[in-house]
């Protein structure tokens, strides 16, 4: 059964009810669980789309609490723009937050340098410690939480392959949520 969205707003503003056929859970905003995330920046309007979709006629309170469906993209920034937050935010939003089985279970990100992959790396478990810190601020029901600290400690996986014709080689980080899946579907 899909998740339907109430018009009820929390007190706060920010936190929209949704119902699913067997219980109520709280979905922070999008700005907030970025922010969370980031430690205070506010995303851009591109990253906000690039999470929740097109605005379209929908209240900003809606808007930033729903989702979209997984599509390929082109992001076309400038470098410092937030391109790396922008993919991998918008995936726990929608694979780990909003649990949108669409959403792949892998984010395959291919950097052309070591150095890139491991800034990534690292910024990707700050992101993780940081979400997983403000979890009860961001009202995060116990099994996601979970799902972000089995991230935090497994992911990312660096990976690199050096290319047979040439001594350069590729570098591959991927976040990967398999594990935590198979272990919720046996619970």
């Amino acid at each position: 059964m899909r998740s339907i969205v109430s018009n009820s707003l929390h007190s706060s503003g920010t936190l929209l009810r949704r119902r699913n056929g067997r219980d109520n859970m709280t979905v922070p905003n999008y700005r907030r669980f970025f922010s969370a995330a980031t430690l205070g920046n506010t995303p851009f309007d591109y990253q906000c789309r690039l999470a929740c979709g097109d605005r379209d006629n929908k209240r900003e309170e809606q808007w930033l609490a729903s989702g979209t469906p997984s599509v390929s993209r082109l992001v076309t920034i400038p470098t410092g723009c937030g391109k790396t937050a922008a993919v991998v935010l918008a995936w726990f939003w929608n694979r780990i937050i909003l649990k949108s089985g669409d959403w792949p279970r892998r984010l395959a990100y291919c950097l052309p340098m070591r150095t890139l992959v491991e800034q990534t790396a690292a910024e990707v478990r700050r992101w993780l410690a940081n979400l997983i810190a403000k979890a009860t601020e961001l009202d995060l029901d116990k099994i996601t939480t979970e799902k972000l600290g089995w991230l935090q400690v497994h992911s990312p996986l660096m990976l690199r392959k050096r290319h047979k014709s040439s001594t350069r080689s590729t570098s591959l980080c991927r976040i990967d949520l398999s594990q935590t899946i198979r272990a919720e579907i046996l619970v």
